[in-house]
């Protein structure tokens, strides 16, 4: 049985994110979790058995977001925009020497994750739980309304009305790679 990995720090600026590394691979797992302590988790058996699992084939990375965990608390004053979460991401997979991952984004994490693979070659991009898009809409009955939007405009700069799908975030044609949902090389 695979005991819970050593917890490593990347840092960002004047912040600490808590990481962890299992099994070998190739190739390399990032799981991008939502508001979830990762490194906490390995003490759940059903979590650490789904984490063993996945890194009896792989290298698996995992890490604590902003504000939880072990990774530092959030400043009320500054809370983080989803750039600044894949920016963390960015740091996490630095210090951990992945460059061509297999991410797999779950809740909040599969914005951040999905927003990397629009920016860095992924081998492949999982997503599970996340959302087409954040305001109700006519073919979207289950989004947020405006009102909700208002409490909830933390995500971004952008009002959060105004975001659809890609949380107000662009696709950065300067990085080469392969469209996240795609093997075709991006255009």
């Amino acid at each position: 049985m695979l005991a819970p990995p050593a917890i490593e720090f990347a840092r960002r600026g004047r912040n600490h994110l808590a990481f962890q590394v299992a099994g070998t691979g190739p190739p390399d797992f990032v799981y991008v979790a939502g508001c979830v302590a990762t490194t906490l988790a390995w003490d759940d058996d059903a979590s650490a058995r789904g984490f063993r699992r996945l890194a009896s084939f792989s290298r698996l990375v995992t890490y604590d977001q902003i504000g939880m965990g072990y990774s530092d608390p959030i400043d009320p004053s500054e809370v983080p925009t989803v750039n600044d979460l894949v920016a963390d991401l960015e740091a996490v997979m630095s210090a951990a020497g992945i460059s061509d991952p297999i991410l797999f984004g779950t809740h909040n994490g599969a914005a951040v994750a999905a927003v990397y693979a629009s920016r860095h070659p992924v081998q492949r991009l999982i997503l599970c739980n996340g959302w087409a898009r954040i305001p109700v809409a006519n073919d979207y009955p289950i989004g947020f309304e405006d009102e909700q939007l208002d409490e909830l405009d933390v995500l971004d700069e952008a009002p959060a009305r105004d975001r659809g799908a890609t949380g107000g975030v662009e696709r950065d044609e300067s990085q080469p790679g392969r469209h996240p949902l795609s093997d075709e090389p991006s255009a």
